[in-house]
């Protein structure tokens, strides 16, 4: 988590993505973490979520950056 917040400290216009399994858990945790990112002043707006993992896959976190430019 450090590592990604580094990376969206360095770009500002990057978006983050928490992709995890379906399954109200996954979805869970994922919106928890996502409420723990928000609360350390990284803008909601910011953050995907995106239940698009095989079942008990572990959460991943993906930082996009814009394209272009």
């Amino acid at each position: 988590v450090q590592r990604v917040l580094g990376e969206l400290a360095s770009a500002p216009m990057a978006r983050l993505t928490i992709r995890h399994a379906p399954g109200l858990e996954a979805s869970g945790q994922a919106e928890e973490l996502r409420a723990w990112l928000v609360s350390h002043a990284l803008d909601a707006d910011r953050i995907l979520l995106r239940p698009d993992l095989a079942a008990r896959q572990a959460i991943q976190l993906d930082v996009v950056a814009p394209q272009g430019r």
